[in-house]
């Protein structure tokens, strides 16, 4: 192998190497910026918030649920 073919070769493995390493921080640096709207996709179900509804809007969905 001559040394042209080996640089060539090195430069291609260093190159992928530090491609895979920048994607990896990118990806670390995205899901930290967007943390709380991560968060959210599988937090918010767990919190109920209670409706105070007139009693008569509870009477009228009773109805319709008996149709």
């Amino acid at each position: 192998m001559t040394i042209r073919k080996f640089i060539l070769q090195l430069h291609k493995i260093l190159g992928l190497v530090t491609g895979v390493v920048v994607f990896i921080v990118a990806i670390n640096g995205c899901c930290w910026s967007f943390r709380k709207e991560i968060a959210s996709f599988y937090d918010g179900y767990k919190k109920v918030m209670p409706q105070e509804l007139p009693m008569h809007n509870v009477l009228y969905m009773a109805s319709l649920c008996s149709i």
